[in-house]
């Protein structure tokens, strides 16, 4: 004879966010332009003494530099 075991599942408690947006806000989209330089590879200073000019004249005009790596 088998007995099957009836064990109480309970569900897990659901937490809530430490951040949550104003009802309104969480059905609206926010798109923003950010000027992003992404740049690599530049092997400074084994290879190149400095980073070229044309590289530096942009990042004048960006928000967010990213070097990513030699």
């Amino acid at each position: 004879m088998q007995t099957h075991s009836r064990a109480r599942v309970t569900p897990p408690v659901a937490r809530k966010p430490k951040f949550t947006l104003p009802r309104a806000a969480r059905h609206r989209a926010t798109v923003a332009r950010v000027p992003l330089l992404l740049t690599s590879d530049t092997h400074v200073p084994h290879r190149a003494r400095r980073l070229p000019d044309e590289l530096l004249a942009h990042v004048e005009e960006t928000a967010i530099v990213v070097h990513a790596g030699d």
